[in-house]
């Protein structure tokens, strides 16, 4: 009301008052002022910075998602080569039926989850419907989501059953039967159970698990080769139309290093496919266990629970024995284990004196027993003194800077919830280089006291732990996870990180030792000068090597202090490599051998699985249908009358100064003004 009040009182002021106007007509005098009114209306009005709310109804169309397996299962069906030919073209065909009154989105699945199906090959070698349902529910969680439509054999090797998980998107899940799930002949090794590791010149088992179907009257010769060698044969005999069979043998490490093992079984006339006649294993054969020894005082239960946690990885092999009887040789281990030694009275001192001297790897658990004064002489990094009479409880504290090693995030949830450990009451004093893994905490207060650290500062590599009762660890971990698990890998990554005998050359890589044909090969190499300190100015080449001899070199990228290489996939096989560079005219290499392992989940389980898409659709509220029935499913789908396009309203807010058209209006307005009070003999 101000804005039009001033442009008034102006227009009437400038065409009222003016005498050089006097001459106009009445009319004239009007339409000049009307002119003038509205422009310095909209000027002034602009002042006041007006907004223009905009309301945009947007209408959504239910979406229709039609995901298809794109596994290498369906390629051992009888209707394989129907399915090449025609599945993408009639899914697309389906789409277009549906676009009309649906928003469609096609995925293909196996392995990962993919856009688009234009390019089916069915090569993918796993099947994962877990990954499709996060990957609906992360994606489409917020949309308008109407149906989903599943072509598949369900057949699944990875991840969970598909018949639970789909029914929490509150859809009907309609699911086309693909596959076969006629019994055909056929002959599998369906699974080969073996131990990951086996050390040189032992004796390691196998068992061998055969599925046969429709092979009643029929033989196979079992085999176990190793290169073109056959280690193990033996003839097995069917009588059922659908039988199982185990084997059990052992065969003998002869060689260190990864192993490759293959089992064949021999081809019956009349199967279905031949691809899972065979299993391919491999083998970690070492040298020999890494040797620990626990030497201790006195008995106690922490004791047999370190031996426990220890055992649970076979790289470590165990030995007990009390200070006062043991007459072995300290350097005949990787570790020892110092529980409260060296102890009063000098027990156990000519033993500590003997892993200090020869800078074998200890560690010491430090209770009532220890003699504490002695045991801060021998360079562990912690100084104890002034010790009182008296036991404390000390509960531990994850220290999130350490970095020797790392821990899993349930083993370090785990540090909250364990008991306190007795420990004699003395002042703690930290030397340089001492790392921290877990401080101690009393009550609710956390200290920087250290409660298991270790000594980085010396060429002894230490640890210590201030207290006794880690039984109680191990007790609490099985009660909190049902599983000693988080207590285990603090045990064995202790060992680990003390036993590890340190790199000082000065160029290193880091290969894989197994991974499998889906996984790239990444190295990561480091080069150093000679005060240790990382460079990556030179370059660095690597050559791989397969089986046959083939020859495939690669260059390494500078990658933040070292480098790294992404050799991409390469197919199964034992393959070695040479990495070399130079640094001052000096030529380093580093050597090393690494496994490509085939995965054969695929080739596993032929037999179509239509049960399981049956439960699915029924759960979610959807159907299953044959592949012949796909019209009956489109029909379906459009009756459904629980999926309507929603509608919601998009708000915007803008400046009304930002509208053009408003220019142009006041620049009309000026002109035809200007023009006729000129017309009329005035300016």
């Amino acid at each position: 009301m101000l804005c039009a009040a001033g442009a008034l009182t102006y227009a009437i002021a400038l065409y009222s008052r003016d005498r050089s106007n006097r001459h106009f007509k009445s009319w004239l005098i009007a339409a000049l002022g009307v002119f003038r009114f509205f422009t310095v209306f909209v000027l002034a009005f602009f002042l006041l910075k007006p907004l223009i709310k905009t309301i945009d109804r947007i209408i959504e169309k239910p979406l229709v998602v039609i995901a298809v397996d794109n596994s290498s299962s369906l390629m051992l069906s009888a209707d394989s080569s129907l399915y090449r030919e025609q599945l993408s073209n009639s899914m697309t065909k389906l789409g277009e039926d549906l676009g009309a009154d649906y928003d469609l989105r096609f995925l293909r699945f196996g392995e990962r989850v993919s856009e688009g199906i234009d390019s089916l090959d069915f090569k993918e070698r796993a099947t994962d419907f877990t990954q499709l349902y996060d990957y609906m529910f992360n994606t489409f969680s917020n949309r308008n989501l109407g149906a989903m439509v599943i072509a598949s054999d369900a057949i699944y090797n990875r991840g969970s059953d598909p018949s639970y998980g789909f029914d929490k998107l509150n859809i009907p899940v309609y699911t086309l039967a693909l596959g076969d799930t006629i019994t055909r002949k056929d002959l599998s090794i369906s699974d080969v159970v073996h131990n990951r590791l086996a050390y040189l010149g032992n004796r390691f088992p196998l068992e061998i698990q055969i599925d046969a179907s429709r092979l009643e009257g029929k033989s196979s010769n079992i085999q176990v080769l190793q290169g073109e060698k056959v280690l193990f044969e033996n003839r097995v005999d069917f009588s059922n139309e659908r039988e199982q069979k185990t084997i059990q043998l052992f065969l003998e490490a002869e060689k260190t290093g990864v192993q490759r093992y293959q089992v064949r079984a021999q081809a019956i006339e009349g199967e279905v496919t031949l691809t899972n006649n065979r299993r391919d294993i491999f083998i970690d054969v070492l040298d020999s266990r890494q040797k620990v020894l626990i030497l201790a005082a006195a008995p106690h239960p922490d004791i047999a629970a370190i031996r426990a946690g220890i055992n649970s990885n076979e790289n470590y092999q165990v030995e007990v024995a009390m200070a006062d009887v043991f007459d072995g040789k300290i350097t005949d281990y990787s570790l020892v284990i110092f529980h409260q030694l060296p102890a009063k009275a000098a027990l156990g001192l000519n033993h500590v004196t003997q892993a200090v001297e020869n800078t074998i790897p200890s560690l010491f658990i430090v209770g009532t027993e220890t003699d504490k004064i002695t045991l801060s002489k021998f360079g562990t990094g912690l100084d104890i003194s002034n010790a009182r009479a008296g036991l404390g409880s000390i509960s531990p504290s994850f220290k999130k800077d350490f970095s020797q090693f790392s821990l899993s995030e349930e083993c370090q949830a785990i540090f909250k919830k364990l008991p306190p450990l007795s420990a004699e009451i003395a002042d703690l004093q930290s030397g340089p280089g001492l790392a921290v893994l877990l401080s101690q905490r009393v009550g609710v207060i956390e200290t920087e006291l250290p409660l298991l650290a270790f000594n980085t500062n010396s060429d002894f590599k230490s640890g210590i732990l201030y207290g006794e009762g880690i039984w109680r660890w191990r007790l609490v971990s099985f009660l909190e996870a049902n599983s000693h698990s988080a207590f285990d890998e603090l045990l064995t990554k202790t060992v680990q990180y003390l036993a590890s005998k340190e790199d000082k050359s000065l160029f290193r890589v880091n290969g894989p030792d197994r991974v499998l044909e889906t996984e790239n090969v990444i190295f990561r190499a480091e080069l150093y000068n000679e005060s240790y300190e990382p460079i990556n100015d030179s370059e660095v080449g690597i050559v791989i090597k397969d089986e046959e001899g083939n020859d495939y070199p690669f260059t390494f990228s500078p990658y933040n202090e070292g480098y790294r290489l992404d050799a991409g996939m390469m197919g199964p096989g034992n393959y070695s490599y040479i990495a070399k560079t130079s640094k001052n005219g000096e030529e380093l290499n580093e050597s090393g051998e690494f496994t490509v392992a085939p995965l054969q989940l695929e080739s596993s389980r032929i037999r179509a699985d239509h049960s399981s898409l049956f439960k699915l659709s029924e759960r979610s509220g959807g159907s299953m249908f044959n592949w012949s029935d796909i019209d009956q499913m489109k029909a379906q789908i459009q009756g459904n009358t629980n999926l309507k396009s929603t509608s919601f309203e998009q708000r915007f807010l803008s400046d009304l100064i930002n509208q053009r058209w408003l220019l142009f209006v006041l620049i009309a307005l000026l002109s035809v003004e200007w023009l006729l009070r000129k017309r009329n003999g005035t300016y």
